[in-house]
């Protein structure tokens, strides 16, 4: 990743929750539609010429030329990208060197549940996003703040009220290198 002076790449994240599609309380999963975002400065584009507008939009296979956070979904089952013709990805660059990735995603994590209450059970489905191949020593994660995260107020489940809870970024203890992390916590109810 892109640094300045040696110190850790910061990148910023997103999340729009747009759907919970699924609680599977038999197979301990839960499905999700999402779009993250991620944003971190690249110092190799300042002073670049973007011309009038404020970004500039990178679609299709151009997105291959930039490097773009290393992301991956701990204990996912299944990923899905909801696809026409081109993939729903996109980079916008803007003029102070801030590069935004943005990815419409569908999956399903799983979620160990706990039906020693039902039927007023609670269960608390964790959902981890970190960096496959970079260290915290090289790149680090943070939640942007509340209102720049969504949750879709028009979710309805069948069984459960749900809460979202944004949990601070973490790294790593299961390898003997610290990789970077964020936790989404989806607070069911009953």
């Amino acid at each position: 990743p892109p640094s300045h002076n040696g110190k850790p790449l910061q990148v910023n994240v997103s999340l729009n929750l747009r759907n919970i599609f699924e609680v599977n309380e038999k197979a301990q999963y839960i499905s999700l539609e999402t779009s993250l975002r991620m944003y971190w400065k690249d110092e190799r584009i300042i002073g670049v010429p973007l011309g009038k507008d404020e970004f500039v939009n990178v679609n299709g296979k151009a997105i291959d030329h930039f490097w773009v956070p290393d992301v991956f979904i701990d204990q996912a089952k299944a990923l899905r990208a909801p696809t026409f013709h081109v993939k729903p990805t996109s980079v916008r660059v803007y003029p102070d060197g801030t590069v935004r990735y943005s990815s419409r995603v569908n999956y399903d994590v799983a979620c160990a549940m706990d039906f020693h209450r039902y039927p007023v059970d609670e269960q608390m489905c964790e959902i981890k996003y970190e960096s496959f191949g970079y260290t915290s020593k090289q790149m680090t994660f943070q939640w942007l703040p509340d209102e720049m995260n969504n949750v879709n107020p028009n979710i309805s489940l069948d069984q459960f009220e749900e809460q979202v809870i944004f949990q601070s970024n973490y790294a790593t203890d299961y390898y003997e290198i610290q990789y970077p992390g964020l936790i989404l916590h989806i607070h069911l109810s009953r």
